[in-house]
């Protein structure tokens, strides 16, 4: 109750239908998935756009790192994350908090229920460039697609759109580099820094 309280009004509709997920495909062009941040990276990025949440910055970042737990349950949700180049190369918190952050990326697509892509610059043009999405299924077997787009972010169960995404989703999984190759690419951005 204190995670749900502690961010904006907008995003919790987000945060339950990720706690209760079976499964969550996301697609992010701008930082790495919130449930794949360290603290100190979470903590840069939140202060960065603070003036967009009514709650201090330690807050959010607290709700932040509870909403990871869920990766740590007995019976955790998938996750399978594909990530834009852009994003890990987004300078967030210097260069020290980028290396832990990259660091922490290649630990958790080491486990089991997590698969990180990453989507390159040469890929070019792709099916998500005009936004980034979230894919939950649930237990019931009904998707819900989150998307975040210009004018902010929206929870949407019509089969239609969600079918859409679902198609999208799969064409980038098909265009990002393979699990391997990314972290490949996540090692090499790395020692860049």
């Amino acid at each position: 109750m204190v995670s749900r309280e502690s961010v904006p009004a907008k995003y919790r509709g987000f945060i339950e239908e990720e706690e209760r997920a079976k499964s969550i495909h996301t697609y992010e062009q701008t930082f790495p998935p919130g449930l794949l941040q360290t603290q100190a990276y979470a903590r840069e990025l939140l202060a960065g756009v603070r003036m967009a949440y009514d709650n201090h910055v330690d807050t959010q970042v607290e709700a932040r790192m509870r909403r990871q737990e869920i990766l740590r349950r007995d019976d955790p949700p998938r996750l399978r994350a594909v990530i834009d180049e852009a994003a890990l190369r987004r300078m967030i918190g210097g260069s020290d908090v980028m290396r832990d952050q990259l660091q922490h990326l290649l630990k958790m697509g080491e486990m089991r229920h997590i698969t990180i892509q990453v989507m390159p610059f040469v890929a070019g043009a792709h099916a998500a460039l005009n936004g980034q999405m979230t894919i939950f299924d649930r237990l019931n077997g009904q998707p819900v697609l989150y998307y975040e787009g210009p004018t902010g972010g929206h929870l949407m169960t019509d089969s239609g759109v969600v079918g859409d995404a679902v198609d999208r989703m799969d064409v980038l999984r098909a265009q990002a580099l393979s699990p391997d190759e990314s972290a490949g690419t996540i090692r090499h951005i790395m020692e860049e820094l």
